[in-house]
């Protein structure tokens, strides 16, 4: 049985609370628009980019009187009636309007940001428990920490080493994530414990969500492995199958024009150029291990070009070279295999969400070409008469290949 899809507009009201408006019930034609994560580390973090929506008026001047006296009040979730997405606030830059004897045709265009909820200012004095501080965050946001608080039991034994002040409009993940682990990182007060050094640039913070709920956590980045959620989607294998099509594209020009790869390098490095050319001759077995698990053709090392492209950083962190090259090969590989797949709507799915992909045959055997696992780059969706669907953009994920 088909679900009822919904787009509900608010509207704010004088006394500060909102009124709802059906779209469906409106004259909803169409909405389209895609869906990026602001912040990588926090998936509660979404942005609504190139957003159109298109409305039938029958009445000539209900939707749009409203649209034009509160354009900069308005909120939007879409879904279905059992699973709506969570609000974002609407900020319109274009908003058309066609007449004629039968109504009005409103088109608009824009972005929208989720709505992200803010606390008053507060001052946290220097030894300050940082424990403390994420217990409570974590409580009056409805953040999952674990059993006995075990996702933020890292930072039990860490103080403030200045005091910190949470500005007016800051939420509490931007003030953990922008003031709270770079103190952690940098200049941390540990008493009896471990000193600064031991410590630099070993901590996370992240928000991730399981189902609808979300789990805060603030540990050692090597101390737990990091939770990844992962959708499955199969096609040709079952009558009940969620996709309506996919698109499997493979960019083959770099066999002619070499395979373009960014390393980062320190800025004063004599020859970095030689440097790497002689680390990937070096360990080409590996590299080929790397290209074969992405089911890439594969030729011989003297046939095979890269073009190397220094990214110049006063940091690179503890990775030696090696490491570099292998990781930006693998980012390289990722865009030459790309996926854009088709699904009933799913506003609950996330950029840097994985899918894992089950593609049979027509003889019912699985293609092992395009099934196994894939990230999510970015999302489009498309509500209207038609229904609800959800395009992924898809890149092959980087599988677990030893470092060369």
């Amino acid at each position: 049985m088909a679900k009822a899809v919904n787009v509900i507009l608010q509207k704010r009201l004088s006394d500060g609370s909102y009124s709802e408006i059906d779209l469906n019930a409106k004259g909803l034609i169409s909405m389209k628009f895609d869906r990026y994560l602001g912040n990588n580390y926090n998936l509660k973090d979404e942005i609504l980019s190139q957003l159109d929506i298109i409305i039938f008026d029958r009445t000539g001047f209900e939707l749009l009187s409203m649209l034009q006296a509160n354009s900069s009040n308005i909120r939007l979730k879409y879904g279905f009636e059992d699973n709506l997405s969570k609000l974002y606030i609407l900020t319109f830059n274009k908003l058309n309007a066609t007449y004629n004897n039968l109504g009005i045709t409103v088109s608009m265009s824009g972005f929208g940001t989720n709505i992200k909820r803010v606390f008053p200012p507060e001052i946290y004095t220097r030894g300050t428990s940082v424990y403390d501080i994420l217990e409570m965050m974590a409580n009056r946001n409805g953040w999952d920490i674990g059993p006995e608080n075990i996702n933020i039991i890292d930072a039990k034994n860490l103080q403030l080493s200045y005091p910190l002040y949470k500005e007016p409009k800051e939420t509490d993940y931007n003030f953990i994530y922008n003031k709270i682990l770079p103190m952690v990182e940098l200049n941390v007060f540990v008493p009896d414990l471990i000193s600064v050094e031991d410590i630099n640039n070993f901590y996370t913070a992240k928000l991730f969500l399981n189902g609808t709920k979300p789990e805060f956590y603030f540990t050692f980045l090597n101390s737990r492995g990091t939770k990844q959620r992962v959708w499955d989607y199969s096609y040709g294998a079952s009558t009940t199958s969620l996709v309506s099509d996919f698109t499997h594209s493979l960019d083959y020009s770099f066999l002619i024009k070499g395979l373009t790869i960014q390393v980062p390098m320190l800025s004063d490095s004599n020859d970095p150029e030689t440097d790497i050319q002689n680390t990937i001759k070096s360990s080409w077995d590996n590299i080929d291990k790397i290209l074969a698990s992405y089911n890439i053709p594969r030729v011989d090392p003297d046939q095979f070009k890269f073009n190397i492209e220094i990214v110049e950083q006063e940091n690179i962190g503890n990775a030696d070279l090696a490491t570099r090259v292998a990781n930006a090969i693998k980012n390289a590989v990722m865009a030459i295999s790309t996926i854009k797949l088709t699904v009933i709507g799913n506003p609950d799915i996330l950029p840097t969400d994985l899918v894992r992909l089950t593609i049979k045959n027509n003889d019912d055997v699985v293609n092992p070409i395009i099934s196994g696992l894939w990230r999510i780059v970015w999302i489009s969706e498309e509500v209207g008469l038609q229904g609800y669907k959800t395009i992924l953009n898809l890149v092959r994920e980087v599988p677990n290949v030893n470092n060369i």
